[in-house]
Order: C-alpha cells, then sequence, then structure tokens
C-alpha cells in the first residue's frame, strides 16, 4: 500500500472512538513511499493533524444537500465556507490535500444525483486546492455504466485535470 488514510480528526464530543487519534497518528509506523493522511474537517482538526507531523490531510463533502446537513448539519455552500480556510492554510503549508465528494451516485434523501452537480463540486474542491478529488458511491447505489459516465463527465472537462506544472485552464 502507498496511501494510508491513519484516523480523522473530528470532535471527540461527537465521535468518541476518534479521540485518540492524535496519539494514533504520532505511533502509527512510517515506511518509506507510503503517504500517511488524516481526515481533517475543520479548522480545530487541521491543528490537531499539524500537531501529528502527518504530510497528507483529507476532507470531504456530499454531492446532495440532505446528506451534507444530516452529515456535518450545513449546507454545501457553508461546509465548503468552512473548509475554505483549512485548504488554504494547508496549500500554505505545503500539505498534500486530497477531497472526498460522498454521495456521487445516489443519496438515500433524494435519490440520484445529477452528473452536472458532481462536475462542479469536483471545480469548486480543485480551485480550493486539492491536489486529489476521490469520487465516493458513499451508500452503494451506483452502477457500473452511472459510475463510468460520471468519471467521463469529470474527466471530459480538461480543466478540471490536475495540471501540476502549468495552472489549470479555465473551466466555462
Amino acid at each position: 500500500m502507498t496511501r494510508i488514510e491513519v484516523t480523522s480528526f473530528v470532535s471527540p464530543d461527537w465521535i468518541p472512538q476518534l479521540a485518540d487519534g492524535d496519539e494514533v497518528a504520532r505511533r502509527v509506523p512510517r515506511r518509506e513511499g507510503v503517504r500517511y493522511s488524516a481526515l481533517v474537517p475543520n479548522m480545530k482538526g487541521y491543528q490537531r493533524f499539524r500537531a501529528s507531523g502527518l504530510p497528507a490531510a483529507a476532507f470531504f463533502v456530499s454531492a446532495s444537500e440532505s446528506h451534507n446537513r444530516e452529515n456535518v448539519n450545513r449546507t454545501i455552500r457553508e461546509h465548503l465556507d468552512r473548509l475554505r480556510p483549512v485548504a488554504e492554510r494547508a496549500k500554505g503549508d505545503g500539505i498534500w490535500l486530497r477531497a472526498y465528494v460522498n454521495t456521487v451516485c445516489g443519496c438515500p434523501y433524494e435519490g440520484e444525483v445529477a452528473a452536472p452537480r458532481v462536475v462542479a463540486l469536483v471545480r469548486e474542491l480543485l480551485d480550493l486546492g486539492a491536489d486529489e478529488v476521490s469520487l465516493g458511491d458513499t451508500i452503494g447505489v451506483g452502477t457500473p455504466e452511472q459510475v463510468r459516465s460520471l468519471v467521463e463527465a469529470v474527466r471530459g472537462r480538461s480543466c478540471l485535470l490536475p495540471f501540476r506544472d502549468v495552472e489549470r485552464p479555465p473551466c466555462p
């Protein structure tokens, strides 16, 4: 394995099982060539993450408004606004950043999620500074054709591809 997400720096008040994430991150054996990361949902979590010494961070947002509200108690826009300072700080600190988009194929509250919504969200996450965006069929309702079509929709927008050595062209 070359990538391991070690823990999540979420509030122990909400998820007590992850209260020891700081210790887990500090004690995980490090192996050359492996990128160790942790989920960082807000600035307080980012501060804990930085103290852990891990080199990569991740954050998430749902493609469905209802799922995002149920999961983090805020709209997608409110959640992205809360993540923006985390992403800015991470990029300023030289931290590699992954963004997860959840419920890309369907939502338990809204049903199917439209591909253009996912594409727009991927664009926004890359604009926030994500080095990588992961598409997640969180509830497992996507069909192979739906997933293929969604990946093609994202890939079809060359302005979304991660350009490492040149500036990304603007998306229309």
